[in-house]
């Protein structure tokens, strides 16, 4: 039959390249998420995590330059891409006070959303680690930032084949009221005239 052979092919190819690039964001992922995870946990403790972060950087980098941003090649690396996101969305807060861009951090849309409803939940146990050490105002500040966070998040309203983002929504919301409930308590408790 005249054209089938032909398109059968260029199909085979265009699956052959998207699984190809399944295999290599499968591989980077876990290094992405693996450095992610040890940015976020160096920002909370204060530890050095320059080199860390440079590494994290440099294999998103890489990852997206051989995925592009084509949605059908990219889709095994969103939640890598998340991670990757919540660190530098974590970061960004926490030192500069602004929120960088999903262009910025050269991810998608998508992941950028995913990464900063989890980036809020990491804000929780900042403005914790703030308020057990005595500094109200970071505490405070930190809060601040997480409720700007939560307002833009809970604005998406999308059904989940486009982004699974109903659920970390509802855990956002519930991560600012406990933690609103814990600043509440820890200004409560404070001497009279502090």
């Amino acid at each position: 039959m005249e054209g089938l052979r032909e398109t059968a092919a260029v199909v085979a190819d265009i699956l052959k390249d998207i699984e190809e690039c399944r295999e290599t964001a499968v591989t980077a992922s876990r290094a992405i998420t693996r450095l992610s995870k040890k940015v976020i946990h160096a920002i909370h403790t204060g530890a050095p995590y320059a080199e860390d972060l440079e590494a994290l950087r440099s294999e998103a980098k890489e990852l997206v330059t051989t995925l592009g941003f084509d949605m059908d090649r990219y889709q095994a690396a969103v939640d890598a891409f998340g991670e990757f996101a919540e660190a530098e969305i974590l970061r960004s807060v926490i030192e500069d006070d602004r929120m960088p861009s999903f262009m910025e951090i050269d991810t998608v849309p998508q992941s950028w959303l995913l990464g900063m409803a989890d980036a809020i939940g990491e804000l929780r146990r900042s403005v914790l680690n703030a308020l057990t050490s005595g500094d109200m105002e970071e505490g405070s500040r930190l809060f601040g930032r997480m409720e700007e966070m939560y307002e833009e998040l809970s604005l998406f309203d999308v059904p989940d084949a486009v982004l699974p983002i109903r659920r970390k929504q509802d855990i956002a919301r519930g991560v600012v009221e406990r933690t609103r409930s814990d600043l509440f308590t820890a200004r409560m408790s404070l001497p009279a005239g502090e």
